[in-house]
């Protein structure tokens, strides 16, 4: 089975892991885990202070993957570093934005003589 959302314990196992894995995070944004074959594939985001150098944002985030790794039913982790916990929709947006140009421009192209 695939994509099927682990149970809630277990999730609230991964969020304490995460909070307590080191004194410069921020805040927990999101913990998921859904199934792949017998385990799991966690996806966490941290957030950690603006101004930290981006060696030392990295190996906190290096660090809590392979703790949550070593974890019993974990068969991969992804964990993504964040500043902020505001998360604007810039892919869609950017997505619309370039579509209605190619759009003008397409029908610039059409109507243009020539």
């Amino acid at each position: 089975m695939v994509g099927v959302s682990a149970p809630p314990e277990f999730l609230t196992q991964l969020t304490y892991l995460a909070w307590n894995h080191h004194e410069d995070i921020v805040c927990i944004d999101t913990v998921r885990a859904y199934t792949f074959g017998p385990n799991y594939f966690v996806e966490v985001d941290v957030v950690l202070p603006e101004e930290m150098p981006l060696r030392r944002a990295h190996d906190i985030g290096e660090s809590l993957q392979n703790r949550i790794e070593e974890m019993d039913g974990v068969e991969r982790a992804f964990v993504h570093i964040d500043f902020e916990t505001a998360h604007y929709p810039e892919h869609a947006e950017a997505t619309r934005a370039d579509r209605e140009r190619r759009r003008a421009a397409a029908r610039a192209t059409a109507i243009s003589p020539g």
